[in-house]
């Protein structure tokens, strides 16, 4: 339904409407006994498929993702234009069920996703309103049936075991489901399945943080350096909370894990000059002047080119202070 009345409207704000209502099923679903939401799949037809890949953007206990044929060739800058959306998120298994039209621009979409899962039953002889159940039941009414609507008909059939045997075999964790999964096409003039199997997962910002925190910080370094091996794009971390977890470790009294986190903002976003302003005030704190005044200076050199500080001069003007500062400083201390 749409945000506003029942009619969806086909946009962000609509596609967010529908997400809501899913959370919304979720949250009720809880709330019963007989109800397992530790083993939770969301699917969707047309909009809705669309709608339930965003859940699980955004829901980490969303286990498995069902779209048939679900808009994503037709609508993927809706969903791009919502707040959650990140192709780095889909990281439990998906099935895509679609049809032959739409198949070239759901691949297209896939390249992006890398860590997981993904099927895609690309079926012949159906067409995009044929996926929903109403002309399944439609065919069970009529009188007879020629032969492209049996083919139909077959296709349905086989629609509805892969959903069933997807499910079962994630959130049921069935041998059965599994091993069907595996298997070829069972009816080539109608199905074409392709599989795309996952990078391994990279840990989460909270699970790498853990890391650091609770282990050491060479532990957490090699797997980032085994992340950015695979996956040279993919950032573990936001720029802001790396560097309070780095002021979080100076207070600790780790002062060189506070600084080795903090150049690890640097090693990940170096073309950010507020990455070596913040290896600078820890320099700064523990009166290392030689290394405060070489980062500030880098900071200073780096925020000087951007746009944003030109027309604010207040930062520039900080970094002019602190530099004079610690030359002060320095040449106090070779008196």
């Amino acid at each position: 339904v749409g945000i506003y009345d029942h009619k969806t409207i086909v946009n962000a704000v609509g596609l967010e409407a529908e997400a809501r209502d899913m959370e919304f099923l979720i949250a009720q679903a809880s709330q019963f006994p007989e109800a397992d939401v530790s083993r939770l799949g969301t699917m969707g037809w047309s909009w809705g498929g669309l709608s339930a890949m965003l859940v699980q953007m955004r829901n980490p206990n969303v286990d498995a993702v069902l779209s048939l044929d679900g808009s994503i060739a037709m609508h993927e800058d809706k969903i791009r234009q919502t707040a959650f959306f990140d192709t780095n998120k889909i990281r439990v298994p998906h099935m895509f069920i679609s049809t032959r039209r739409n198949i070239p621009r759901v691949n297209e979409f896939l390249e992006a996703v890398k860590y997981a899962d993904v099927s895609v039953l690309d079926f012949d002889e159906i067409t995009h309103s044929e996926l929903s159940s109403y002309n399944f039941i439609a065919r069970n009414f009529a009188a007879s049936l020629d032969e492209s609507e049996k083919k139909k008909q077959k296709a349905y059939e086989l629609i509805s075991n892969y959903a069933l045997q997807f499910f079962n075999a994630i959130l049921k964790n069935d041998v059965y489901a599994k091993n069907f999964l595996k298997q070829n096409s069972p009816a080539k003039d109608l199905l074409s399945i392709t599989r795309k199997e996952s990078l391994p997962l990279p840990p989460t910002q909270v699970e790498f943080f853990a890391i650091i925190t609770d282990k050491d910080f060479e532990t957490a370094y090699k797997i980032y350096q085994e992340v950015k091996k695979r996956d040279a794009e993919y950032q573990i971390f936001e720029p802001f909370e790396i560097t309070v977890l780095a002021d979080g470790l100076f207070k600790a009294g780790r002062e060189e894990d506070a600084i080795k986190v903090a150049k690890l903002r640097i090693d990940a976003y170096p073309n950010d000059y507020l990455s070596y302003e913040w290896v600078a005030n820890i320099y700064y704190k523990m009166k290392d002047w030689q290394n405060a005044l070489e980062y500030f200076s880098m900071a200073y050199g780096m925020a000087f080119k951007e746009k944003r500080t030109l027309e604010n001069l207040s930062e520039l003007e900080f970094y002019q202070k602190r530099i004079a500062t610690v030359k002060d400083e320095q040449k106090k201390g070779a008196k």
